[in-house]
């Protein structure tokens, strides 16, 4: 992720931001209900207490932060295989809350 002001970059763009894209959300609308039992949301690395961010796969700096810090903004991880996880709503919210959860995480993120 690019760095703004020490911390990732906050955007729903690229892999070089801290975003959820609209393709990780099935094109979800702002208002539109988005459940955690749905598997949609921000792809990461599983890496003991921490996840990684952007996907080990993506070949650019990697980020980190603890599975705790995350649950204190409402978001969970959602681990779908060995290697890939997914940052996910702790209940129900729209896209638009969604968004903002993962964006407020930004200063507690640390470069790995």
């Amino acid at each position: 992720m690019r760095i703004s002001n020490g911390m990732p970059e906050i955007g729903d763009i690229s892999l070089a931001q801290l975003e959820v894209r609209d393709k990780d959300v099935n094109f979800a609308k702002p208002n539109q209900q988005i459940f955690p039992s749905e598997g949609l949301g921000m792809s990461v690395t599983p890496w003991d207490a921490t996840i990684t961010y952007p996907p080990l796969t993506a070949n650019k700096p990697l980020w980190r932060i603890s599975v705790a810090r995350l649950q204190m903004h409402g978001l969970q991880v959602y681990q779908d295989v060995l290697t890939h996880a997914l940052v996910v709503s702790l209940n129900h919210t729209n896209l638009e809350n969604f968004r903002k959860r993962v964006h407020s995480t930004a200063p507690f993120w640390e470069r790995y």
